[in-house]
């Protein structure tokens, strides 16, 4: 089992996602992606994500309107 087979494995069990490793350094990319761009990385939390999701419908279809 490799490494990241074994620590997907282990995460699951224990319920720990964010442990993962490939996971920190994906988050890690999108910072910088964000900085170089000076954009501001908004993080949302699980329980908001659907309502999040909703608000994100509404502005897309508020800009689309706009054009």
């Amino acid at each position: 089992m490799n490494p990241i087979h074994r620590d997907l494995f282990q995460a699951i069990h224990e319920g720990k996602w964010l442990t993962i490793e490939y996971v920190r350094a994906r988050d890690r990319k999108k910072q910088e992606i964000c900085c170089a761009h000076e954009m501001e990385l908004i993080r949302v939390d699980n329980s908001y994500a659907r309502r999040y999701q909703h608000i994100k419908w509404i502005l897309e279809a508020y800009f689309k309107a706009a054009r």
